[in-house]
């Protein structure tokens, strides 16, 4: 078992950024104090303290907004108010008074100023700043641990030193400071391949800061993110969000995925159909992207890799779907085998597929 650096796995390119450009910072009437946590348990009926210092007198309204910036709750409608400290706190549930799902919120201050409203979001300072190290141990295949010095989304993946991605563990998740332990089923994504008692069997971490004053939500399992912003009616966007992409703060490379809608699926689903051709003795590999999924990968280049057992046998770097390949089982030792494909989008994405042969 091996733990994977960044720069050896699955996913040095979301890393990368392109189109930079860059903002400078404003001063504002009012200072949001630091959390001394940024946990909240919304099933236990408490409040989250958001304590707001106002340096001078001036009209401002504070929301909660979603890590996609649509409103959650309106903690303190725009008004007119007095410089000095202004407690305020967030019981965890939106507009309609429903429980947040798991995920990253900001405090989000709009202020007036010669007659123009003015917004400041925590993530326009912060967060995005790529973590070079996430310290990760294997204690069994099915039990990780990693640690934070700061929160941060992370991305763990599983698969063939070398080779092949097979799972996605943890899929850029908001995680607290601290050690967590990962506990997953050992499995590839399409549960055919038992690749964790392989000897080349691997994992990689890696993860970016989120912004200050994040608050991370948790134990409501009832609901997933998008599901919450479909049922709000909060219209969806482009996958591509390149053009709003900066690429560094303050001297620090930040993650593409930073900029990235939180809402879509991360990762293409892939599907796989093999057909044998008992004259010739080949196997048609035909492989395709749902159509909901292709707007993942299609505004930008991708290439779709193929594996035996883990081990890399061919690609096409130009990337297209519906796609097809063949190849001759009997030219594998007697026995099973596992066929695995790769869909590797140039922003990091990887859609991953499995399936089984034998040659007899």
């Amino acid at each position: 078992m091996k733990i994977v650096e960044s720069r050896y796995a699955w996913l040095v390119i979301v890393m990368m950024t392109v189109f930079p450009w860059f903002a400078q910072a404003d001063s504002h009437p009012f200072v949001i104090e630091s959390f001394t946590s940024h946990t909240f348990d919304i099933t236990r009926g408490q409040q989250f303290p958001v304590m707001i210092r106002v340096t001078e007198a001036t009209e401002l309204q504070v929301d909660i907004v979603s890590p996609d910036g649509d409103l959650a709750k309106t903690l303190y409608p725009m008004q007119s108010t007095n410089a000095g400290v202004l407690k305020l706190s967030w019981n965890g549930t939106d507009m309609r008074d429903q429980p947040v799902p798991n995920e990253a919120w900001f405090p989000v201050v709009r202020y007036r100023q010669n007659n123009t409203q003015i917004s400041v979001s925590p993530r326009d300072s912060s967060g995005g700043e790529v973590i070079a190290h996430v310290p990760l141990s294997i204690e069994s295949p099915y039990r990780l641990k990693i640690t934070l010095e700061k929160p941060a989304r992370v991305l763990m993946r599983a698969g063939i030193q070398s080779g092949a991605m097979l799972r996605t563990i943890v899929n850029w998740q908001p995680k607290a400071a601290g050690t967590h332990v990962i506990q997953w089923n050992g499995r590839d994504r399409s549960d055919v391949f038992p690749f964790t008692g392989l000897a080349n069997f691997a994992v990689m971490a890696t993860a970016y800061q989120l912004p200050e004053h994040s608050i991370l939500t948790w134990q409501n399992e009832s609901i997933s993110y998008t599901q919450w912003r479909r049922s709000l009616g909060y219209p969806e966007q482009s996958a591509d969000q390149r053009a709003s992409i900066q690429e560094t703060r303050k001297g620090q490379v930040l993650s593409k995925v930073f900029f990235k809608p939180k809402y879509l699926p991360l990762d293409p689903r892939v599907q796989l159909a093999l057909q044998q051709n008992p004259d010739s003795q080949l196997t048609t590999v035909e492989v395709d992207i749902p159509l909901a999924d292709r707007g993942l990968v299609e505004e930008s280049l991708y290439e779709v890799g193929f594996f035996i057992d883990g081990e890399f046998v061919s690609e096409e770097e130009q990337g297209y779907v519906p796609f097809t390949w063949q190849f001759k089982p009997s030219n594998y030792s007697k026995g099973v085998h596992y066929l695995t494909v790769n869909i590797t989008g140039f922003d990091g994405q990887v859609g991953v597929s499995s399936v089984k042969f034998v040659n007899e």
